[in-house]
Order: C-alpha cells, then structure tokens, then sequence
C-alpha cells in the first residue's frame, strides 16, 4: 500500500509531456479556428462582390430610357457575372423602378431572377432611405414641386432600387452555420429620363 501511494504521488507530481497534453488539448480547436478564418474571408469576399453585382445591376438600367424583358435578362445576366470566379448559381437579383409619390413609394415595376418580384402599383413596404424620401432639402432625391400622387407624367420622383442575394455555402463549418445569406441593395435615378420605361408601357407596368 505504502508502495501505491509513493507511485500515485509520484504521477501526481509529475509535468513530463504536460505541454504534449495541453497541445492536443487544444489542437482541434486551433484547427477548427482556422477553417472557421478560411470560411470568413470567402464570405467577405463574396459580399463584396455582391455589392458590386448591385452597382453593376442599378447602374446599367439606369442608362436605358426603356428595357423589356430581354433587355433586364441580359442585364440581369452581366450582372451575376461580376461574380466569378464564384458560382453565380446561388443568386438572386431585382430591379424595381419605384417612385416617391405625396403618399410613400409604389412600385412601377418589379423583375426579378431567383428572388419574387414585388407587387406592381403598391408600396410593398420598401423603406426608401431617409437621405432620398424627404420633401425637403437636403434630405429629398427629387424637387418636392415634382411629387404626384402616383404615375402622372411629366412630374414624378421615380428611383430604381436593385438587390442581389447570394446563398453561400461555407466550406468548413457549414455543419455549424449552414447556409448564410448575403445581400446588398443600392438606389438609383435614372441617367436621363424621367423613369426607366417598361415594355413599352411608360412608367408603370405590371411585370410579366
């Protein structure tokens, strides 16, 4: 007995390999730490480029005076491009021509690929931004004078409001987070009309 006890203070006592120990220890987590990092700056990356693929979406329909289906298709298209080298599979992109009328913002028109577009001629609670839907300076994208109730021309505060959505899947973790959606939205006015004509149909018309 006095033999066991000597041995299991001996054990007790003992720091040989204790840095081994703590290492293994703590070895899965520093694994896990930096798949986690790995996962995180292509989610960054991919973000930023999300917010590019919005630029790049407002900015070409706004140089058109009027687009049709085809037209947004393509669009739409070089849009995800700005993607690469990422999957443009998981995306989602809509334009929306949306104008500021006395009584809130009503959607003129809506197209959409992978996402719903929203409802034609309703507000479809779009919260336009506090720097762009005032009535008065600074705070207003229009000359209030130029506010209607609603689809009026010549007058008429209309912007185009685009959005990307991209599901990405982490490489590492995803047993973790799952899924992880990543958006962006941006405001435009159009370059040099009064709004973006839709299938010939002036300023407002249904999607189709």
């Amino acid at each position: 007995m006095p033999r066991l006890f000597a041995l299991s203070r001996r054990f007790l006592a003992s720091t040989r390999a204790a840095i081994a120990i703590e290492f293994a220890l703590v070895l899965p987590m520093l694994v896990l730490l930096l798949l986690a990092t790995i996962d995180a700056g292509r989610a960054i990356a991919i973000y930023m480029k999300v917010r590019a693929a919005a630029y790049a979406l407002d900015a070409m329909t706004a140089q058109y005076p009027s687009v049709q289906d085809d037209d947004l298709q393509l669009i739409s298209g070089g849009a995800a491009k700005v993607l690469a080298p990422y999957p443009s599979g998981p995306t989602g992109l809509r334009i929306s021509q949306v104008e500021i009328t006395t009584a809130g913002p009503k959607v003129a028109w809506s197209f959409a690929l992978n996402m719903t577009p929203y409802v034609y001629n309703t507000s479809n609670n779009i919260q336009v931004p506090t720097k762009l839907g005032g009535t008065t300076t600074p705070n207003n994208a229009c000359d209030p004078t130029t506010y209607t109730a609603g689809n009026a021309p010549p007058k008429g505060c209309y912007l185009s409001l685009a959005e990307v959505q991209y599901t990405y899947t982490p490489l590492f973790v995803q047993f973790i987070t799952g899924p992880i959606t990543l958006s962006d939205s941006i405001w435009m006015a159009p370059r040099n009309t009064l709004c973006v004509q839709y299938n010939n149909a002036g300023c407002y018309s249904p999607s189709t």
